[in-house]
């Protein structure tokens, strides 16, 4: 005796059984232009997200220290710098802007003050922004090198290494 296997029919294998469609290059060079139509708009709101980071990071809440809320806002804004960045391939904003996060959650981590160190990030952020006159490979590698320097003066360059080896092994389930 044979057996019957009943396959639903769906419209989803209806349409992937069709022929026709666009190909998986088409698919992603329409991807792409969609994705360069949207740079302009995207440009603006990183704009408008330094901005916001400048207001913060020139107000410290006391002279010498930012209050635990202005550095969390400060790692939310960064986050949707660094989002946009990538996607939008500003290699330098997105590291510039990576090394002011791990500065922002070291201070915030560690208790410790330091309004220097955040203001030499807003500077490079501020040089790199896809609105600022463009710097060249040379420019950008030294200023990467010295915001590095601010990490390993302050032990934050551990801090975001650490973070880099968490795996889900250690993390306890219950």
């Amino acid at each position: 005796m044979a057996a019957l296997t009943h396959f639903p029919k769906l419209r989803i294998t209806e349409l992937v059984g069709r022929f026709g469609g666009v190909s998986r290059d088409e698919a992603i060079a329409q991807a792409k232009q969609e994705l360069a139509s949207m740079r302009d708009e995207s440009n603006d709101v990183i704009e408008g997200s330094i901005k916001a980071l400048e207001a913060i990071i020139y107000a410290p809440a006391e002279r010498s220290r930012y209050s635990d809320d202005q550095l969390k806002q400060i790692l939310v804004l960064c986050d949707q710098i660094v989002t946009l960045a990538g996607t939008f391939e500003y290699a330098a904003l997105d590291q510039t802007t990576r090394s002011l996060c791990d500065v922002a959650d070291g201070l915030l981590r560690t208790k410790k003050s330091d309004v220097a160190s955040v203001h030499v990030h807003m500077r490079a952020m501020q040089m790199v922004n896809p609105k600022a006159p463009p710097l060249n490979e040379e420019q950008i590698k030294m200023m990467l090198a010295e915001l590095r320097k601010i990490l390993a003066h302050h032990g934050f360059d551990q801090l975001s290494a650490s973070a880099d080896k968490i795996s889900f092994e250690d993390v306890p389930t219950t």
